[in-house]
């Protein structure tokens, strides 16, 4: 399906994570021709990444009012949406509470006063690895629990250049988040390749990380107990 020229809803919900692997896919090649895009996409995952690490003491006000209940709301909206039937699925609306939830995190960081640059503490993230035998790929990857979803910092190995992967964050009931994409170099088939991601998925309901290609081919799936 062919999207607008800049479609910024799409843009914060790929920043957010929200998207199925499959449209994740299509805001991709649209980034690949947008710098606008790109950048667009990196100051939201910037500040979604700076958010969680500010301490609660950095906000001078607090967040704008409501606007806890309102994220909140807004996350079990996209959560309950994204267990519909695909046929079903309103995805227009998704990406358009996507995008709210954006709006309230970012309002939060501007009406509270927010130093971006502050530092912050994370819970320690938990290391898993697995190997897969029949495709020979294995992955390293270190998750850290947030408040609701996950940073990830993964080392994938063993697979062919030139093939475009996709980090996958499965959650016991079967969803699926978009935590990153690459395509493998020569260097990353030798060497391995490092990927650092992030998915909105509260890390008690996640099963897997997985690496899986981009026509669907799970390629190594690393078991996740947090």
């Amino acid at each position: 399906m062919s999207r607008p020229a800049h479609d910024h809803s799409s843009l914060g919900a790929y920043a957010l994570g929200v998207l199925t692997p499959h449209e994740a896919t299509e805001v991709e090649a649209h980034l690949a021709a947008c710098a606008d895009g790109r950048r667009e996409v990196a100051d939201l995952v910037n500040l979604r990444h700076a958010l969680d690490t500010v301490p609660p003491e950095a906000f001078i006000d607090g967040p704008p009012p409501g606007g806890d209940l309102l994220l909140q709301r807004t996350l079990r909206r996209v959560r309950a949406e994204e267990q519909q039937a695909p046929v079903a699925r309103p995805s227009g609306a998704r990406r358009l509470a996507a995008v709210a939830a954006a709006v309230v995190i970012a309002g939060g960081a501007l009406v509270g006063g927010i130093a971006i640059g502050s530092s912050g503490t994370t819970t320690p993230g938990v290391s898993f690895a697995a190997e897969d035998a029949s495709t020979h790929a294995k992955m390293d990857v270190k998750v850290e629990s947030l408040q609701g979803w996950v940073k990830l910092h993964a080392n994938a190995s063993g697979i062919k250049a030139g093939e475009p992967c996709q980090l996958v964050v499965t959650g016991k009931d079967g969803t699926q988040r978009l935590a990153g994409s690459w395509l493998v170099s020569s260097k990353g088939e030798a060497e391995g390749t490092m990927i650092d991601g992030a998915a909105i998925m509260p890390p008690k309901d996640i099963k897997s990380i997985d690496v899986i290609t981009t026509t669907n081919r799970k390629l190594v799936s690393v078991p996740v107990n947090l």
